[in-house]
């Protein structure tokens, strides 16, 4: 009567009608299973749908995926169907990602005399341990050059992240000073000295229009007799 007691307390409230005209364990149990594990064609299809078209998603984790595989082919032998070990593991090698086809290509050559359920879940976790390796060992490496590169330091801006030589204010300045200086070559002297004499200033106008010392003297041997 214990053992009776305590299957139904643990049951929900939406069960207790399944089993209201039971008086002990084994007419309760077989009424739950009767329910549940119905050994009907219907619930076998169901289920044999469910076990062949499952389907590991991205971002799942590799031993809920083998945990949830198991459930439905315990679940398929408890309705007396006939679920081999061999139809556990090829149902966990169709089910995984794309990213896991050479893994499979390599299991693929091998003898199934050599292979179990247990073989191929401890492939898959030395799989997903080796990646999580990689992605460990990548971000390290990012982050040191990521380090490294705020390190660098420029002597020009004095700013951190670059140096001198990759500073691109740096190499224009320098090409604008090289432009200046081909200018000033490429003018001759005396054009220089002309817009120097002949450019009036500002704010003095009338100085300009003033002869000069040069102009008076040739001014005055031409109106000499």
């Amino acid at each position: 009567m214990k053992a009776f007691a305590l299957l139904c307390e643990h049951l929900t409230d939406a069960q207790l009608a399944h089993i209201q005209y039971c008086d002990n364990v084994k007419c309760t149990w077989e009424a739950i299973c009767g329910v549940h594990e119905a050994k009907t064609i219907g619930n076998k299809l169901f289920l044999r749908r469910i076990f062949f078209t499952i389907k590991m998603q991205e971002g799942d984790d590799m031993l809920v995926h083998i945990n949830t595989v198991k459930v439905v082919a315990d679940q398929l032998c408890s309705i007396e169907v006939n679920i081999t070990d061999e139809d556990v593991y090829m149902v966990l090698l169709m089910s995984l990602l794309p990213s896991f086809d050479n893994l499979v290509t390599s299991l693929e050559s091998m003898s199934t005399k050599d292979v179990d359920v247990q073989f191929i879940v401890a492939r898959l976790f030395h799989e997903v341990s080796k990646r999580k390796e990689c992605e460990s060992s990548e971000a390290t490496a990012l982050a040191n050059k990521t380090h490294k590169s705020n390190e660098k330091l420029c002597f020009y801006c004095k700013k951190h992240g670059h140096f001198v030589k990759n500073y691109l204010k740096k190499k224009n300045d320098e090409k604008e000073k090289v432009n200046e200086a081909c200018e000033d070559v490429a003018t001759p002297f005396w054009a220089k000295c002309e817009d120097e004499t002949h450019t009036p200033k500002s704010g003095n106008l009338e100085s300009s229009e003033t002869p000069t010392t040069l102009e008076l003297d040739i001014r005055g041997q031409n109106t000499s007799p």
